[in-house]
């Protein structure tokens, strides 16, 4: 089970987080002071991340950041800030934070404690395996060998033997084996050979050949060790396999994905979370106007979502959360965008969708999550939505559509979705009949 030091002051305010965090299904160490979380640490408790509250007394959360990080520690890091405290945030993130979490007065912010955690976790895992990766190619796949300018070998490391098939006893002495390049100063072809004298070094691919006469390619870097008097001591060699090369690097490449992803990516749905809306949807505003396409956003709130979680436990809340965004890239485009904008509450961006379009797309999308059935094991439920549409151009001022922002259409969305919910629920709303009632 994942352990979590909740860092908090306020006895009756951990009291409600640690509560939260049980219920995700965390086991939950408490530290009330920064002094106290920095001796849990160090003493090796098992903590797979910390969540902090910013105002404490003696050592505040960045502080605490500080010294976690200065002592060598890499855990998860979470900084829950009051509601405004954005410049907090961006010095966390500064200082080494995993993340952050705006605090408000409803506690809906508990709602994003579990994804956070989740995402945060799995990151440094990732981060982790890169750097393994790291010294996987440095210590493992670098063969290495040292000559005299007439070419003979002084040393070779392990991979050297391991990639050529040739003992070090059988090397060390010899010239060195390469079918394609001279290894003596006087004889090696003149690019290289210019390349060393002017105390730069050479790259290049060639062919090479093992003991057993296989041949593979290698990338080669020739490389001069200059002595104290400016002469040319010594030849460092270093050659990769090109194929194991590629493998590896393709692995990194994919944990750079992965870590991308997940900056961008809800950890419980798989869909965009709310700081990749923040920068998706002023661009497909900007899109908009610039070429006068039309462009509608929905937002979406699961019904009474509560007492599904109350009846049958959070995970099979989370997985009527994962079934539905299915439901909803099912119901949608390609170019659609789908965002969970926190607990229950999605958004869905819709270029080149006018009005009319956005309510067949809501009624599509809530008739499709109405004749659901969700199940999970022995539990299963029924669940409806409720939508807000609104329409870039649809303004309280139509005159002036160029001056409308992405916030101005959430805003009107959410609006219309708040009339949804007046009028019953399970109903899509679209913002100008909200607005002439």
């Amino acid at each position: 089970m994942t352990t979590i030091l909740l860092v908090e002051d306020d006895s009756e305010h951990a009291e409600i987080v640690a509560l939260r965090l049980g219920e995700d299904g965390f086991r939950v160490a408490r530290a009330h002071t920064g002094p106290a979380a920095v001796s849990a640490v160090e003493n090796g408790d098992a903590i797979d991340a910390l969540v902090v509250d910013f105002q404490m007394p003696a050592m505040n959360g960045l502080d605490l950041l500080a010294e976690i990080r200065r002592r060598g520690f890499d855990h998860p890091f979470i900084l829950l800030t009051a509601h405004g405290g954005e410049e907090v945030a961006v010095g966390a993130l500064r200082g080494g934070a995993s993340d952050y979490i705006v605090k408000d007065i409803d506690l809906d912010y508990l709602n994003l404690l579990r994804p956070t955690i989740e995402r945060s976790i799995e990151k440094l895992h990732f981060l982790r395996e890169s750097r393994t990766l790291a010294k996987a190619l440095e210590s493992t796949l670098a063969a290495v060998a040292i000559t005299s300018p007439q070419g003979l070998v002084e040393y070779v490391n392990p991979a050297f033997e391991n990639i050529t098939g040739y003992p070090r006893g059988h090397l060390l002495g010899k010239m060195l084996a390469l079918p394609e390049i001279n290894p003596s100063l006087d004889e090696m072809p003149q690019e290289i050979h210019d390349a060393l004298l002017a105390g730069n070094s050479w790259q290049g691919e060639l062919r090479s050949e093992r003991r057993d006469g296989k041949s593979f390619v290698v990338d080669l870097a020739v490389s001069p060790i200059v002595s104290p008097a400016g002469t040319i001591a010594n030849v460092l060699w270093i050659q990769h396999n090109v194929t194991e090369r590629k493998l590896l690097e393709e692995r990194v490449k994919e944990a750079n994905r992965e870590l991308q992803a997940l900056a961008i990516k809800d950890a419980v749905t798989g869909a965009y979370n709310r700081r990749y809306l923040e920068t998706a949807l002023p661009n497909e505003v900007s899109r908009a106007k610039r070429y006068r396409l039309p462009l509608s956003v929905l937002m979406l709130d699961v019904d009474r979502f509560k007492d599904i979680n109350d009846a049958h436990g959070h995970p099979f809340g989370d997985e009527v959360l994962k079934t539905l965004i299915t439901l909803i890239r099912q119901a949608t485009r390609e170019p659609d965008i789908i965002t969970r904008y926190g607990g229950e509450e999605f958004c869905l961006v819709l270029p080149n969708t006018d009005r009319d379009g956005s309510r067949l797309m809501g009624e599509r999308i809530r008739g499709v999550i109405e004749e659901h059935r969700f199940e999970q094991g022995s539990a299963s439920c029924n669940a409806t939505v409720s939508i807000g549409a609104a329409t870039l151009g649809d303004t309280e001022a139509p005159e002036t559509p160029q001056t409308e922002d992405a916030s101005a259409l959430l805003d009107r969305a959410d609006r219309a979705l708040y009339r949804a919910k007046q009028l019953g629920r399970n109903r899509v709303c679209v913002w100008v009949d909200v607005a002439s009632d």
